[in-house]
């Protein structure tokens, strides 16, 4: 019956003649081999008839330890996951102990879950770790409150399982090693995939950039345009002293102040300052009753006009009759100190010489 066993093994089926092998060496240790459960020997497993699900599951709960073969294949293995949960749950209440050996194909650090490296017993199954089998004969000795093995018996049985069992540690090892290198050569192929879809990138961000950079030029190029021309056209119907009211009046006032905004809107954009369009503005805005604001324009006028400014430059412009000007004077004033003497600093000084006489009328008049 199977809850006669008292020892399990668990291992991967890729792993069979390990397994095998282990229960080998356990009777050389005069352990009968009817008190060992493994599903890869006949007679040590499942009985004909039975279902190997029940078998397992019967004879885990009543064994007294466990030894599991802990290899690469073991813990992708859904069925030895479960028996190592099975494992870890009968050590937690103290029915069973459990022992793990460890082939070369895995790292003790890599075991998660259902195992505790501060309880559980550890052993190493690899070509320079024979010695690890005599603490695993220790510990199951004294589990089973038995003797030690003599010195000659216990190296006799370790040589023969070694021996017996190199073929397959080598498999493993070389396995193993194929697989580490294979992942590595993935990462590698990885890494350069990465590289080259980085620098694709950046040839893309680069080429984005020049198209969107070519985008804005030749945006910027013909908003330039447009500035030109709707300069061109204020040219044309008002030339150098702006408009008059009749000019104003014979178009419709929505042409006139649309151009006004599109020309602000661009030169805010572009910046710069031209002396006849602000004249033009400072007509536009005083035809259509703005006079605030064509007295602004008109100030930018006299600050940037390069040539010759005659005291009727302002005849279009409508302004307000308290307002003297000081503004305009002070400009001119300012203009005439660094203008040599010639025609032009002379029209700057005819000009100033009206505007004072006209803020002293302005002045006048106040006082009366």
């Amino acid at each position: 019956m199977f809850h006669k066993k008292n020892i399990f093994i668990s291992h991967s089926s890729e792993n069979k003649e390990i397994a095998e092998q282990l229960c080998a060496f356990i009777t050389r240790l005069g352990i009968k081999e009817s008190r060992i459960f493994c599903s890869s020997i006949i007679g040590q497993g499942v009985n004909n008839g039975e279902k190997l699900n029940d078998a397992i599951s019967v004879s885990i709960n009543k064994s007294q330890v466990i030894v599991y073969i802990i290899s690469r294949d073991f813990i992708e293995s859904s069925y030895c996951m479960e028996e190592l949960g099975i494992g870890w749950y009968l050590s937690q209440f103290k029915k069973a102990s459990c022992f793990y050996l460890i082939l070369p194909d895995i790292d003790l650090s890599e075991l998660k879950g259902f195992v505790n490296s501060k309880i559980d017993k550890f052993s190493f199954i690899d070509e320079s770790h024979g010695g690890d089998l005599g603490l695993f004969v220790e510990n199951l000795c004294d589990k089973f409150k038995g003797r030690l093995p003599k010195h000659s018996v216990l190296i006799n049985a370790e040589n023969t399982f070694f021996s017996a069992t190199k073929t397959s540690i080598v498999s493993i090892i070389e396995k193993s090693e194929n697989i580490k290198k294979e992942r590595d050569e993935k990462e590698k192929e990885i890494e350069t995939l990465k590289k080259e879809i980085k620098r694709l990138k950046e040839n893309l961000d680069t080429l984005n950039k020049r198209i969107q950079d070519s985008r804005e030029e030749r945006n910027n190029e013909l908003l330039k345009q447009e500035l030109r021309t709707i300069c061109e056209r204020f040219r044309y119907l008002g030339f150098g002293e702006g408009i008059s009211q009749k000019i104003f009046d014979s178009i419709y006032k929505e042409f006139w102040l649309s151009m006004v905004n599109r020309y602000l809107e661009l030169q805010k954009t572009f910046g710069g300052e031209d002396g006849d369009m602000a004249m033009l503005l400072a007509t536009i805005y005083s035809a259509n009753g703005d006079f605030d604001e064509a007295y602004e324009q008109l100030k930018v006028y006299v600050q940037y006009e390069q040539s010759q400014i005659y005291p009727d430059f302002c005849k279009n412009i409508k302004i307000d009759d308290k307002n003297d000007m000081s503004e305009i004077i002070e400009i001119l004033q300012e203009k005439i100190k660094h203008k040599p003497k010639g025609v032009v600093q002379d029209s700057y000084k005819e000009t100033v010489e009206y505007l004072l006489e006209r803020k002293k009328k302005i002045e006048s008049k106040t006082d009366e």
